[in-house]
């Protein structure tokens, strides 16, 4: 894994300030005079990659004299079905192009499957998001231009991503989980309970079947919770 995915300038100046050296923007920045200066201090610290969904987005950056900035490059945002931001798939070559004319890098494409939170919906979410960013490349292939970045991903429809036509995916809270994640399925309890734990720490599960007033639950070997136990909880002992 590399680089993080934030969504507004003042997220992505935190995490540099804090190290990180590679942060996509991925909400559409309104680049006035003063968030141009913002992005230039960032540029200083960072490789940064804007998501751009417009024309009057490309003119800003341009009258603010950050076009040819050799840190800045942009990906275009497809629409796949969230609609709130984004381009249709067919029209992304188009605005990279007129970027590109602007002398201002694009590195290809991505889009946010957000839908994929309604319970049920992540299979269905992912499949739309691979039918836009497919309609993308070739709407980049149109423009003649190369999409080398096809980008994806929102927690819920990680497991479902088509990686025939997704080069990145962007799982937010795929690394600890969260309470949501564990409503949508996508997480367990235990997987939430042990993200994120300090360095040395060890956690270690205990395992009981029965002794309750003398009562027992099951009896024989563990083959049958052998998989769960010994290769889906993360763990570091076992008694």
């Amino acid at each position: 894994a590399r680089g993080l995915t934030l969504a507004t300038v003042g997220e992505a100046e935190c995490f540099a300030e804090a190290g990180f050296d590679d942060l996509l923007i991925a909400y559409p920045v309104r680049t006035t005079a003063a968030v141009a200066e913002r992005l230039r201090r960032l540029l200083d610290k960072a490789t940064v990659v804007l998501g751009i969904d417009s024309h009057e987005g490309v003119d800003a950056l341009v009258r603010h004299g950050l076009a040819a900035h050799p840190r800045l490059s942009l990906l275009v945002e497809v629409e796949c079905g969230l609609r709130r931001t984004g381009v249709v798939p067919e029209d992304a070559g188009t605005l990279a192009a007129y970027a590109v004319g602007q002398g201002i890098t694009v590195d290809g494409a991505f889009t946010f499957p957000g839908h994929g939170y309604a319970v049920g919906a992540s299979t269905a979410a992912a499949e739309a998001e691979g039918r836009a960013l497919a309609g993308a490349v070739e709407s980049f292939a149109a423009a003649g231009l190369r999409c080398d970045v096809v980008s994806g991903g929102a927690t819920p429809t990680y497991e479902a991503t088509d990686t025939t036509i997704v080069t990145e995916t962007r799982p937010g809270v795929y690394a600890f989980g969260d309470a949501q994640q564990v409503a949508l399925g996508t997480a367990r309890v235990d997987d939430v309970a042990l993200a994120g734990r300090p360095a040395g720490m060890a956690v270690t599960t205990h395992m009981c079947r029965g002794n309750f007033r003398s009562s027992w639950v099951a009896e024989g070997g563990y083959d049958f919770v052998a998989e769960a136990l010994f290769n889906e909880l993360e763990v570091d002992g076992y008694f």
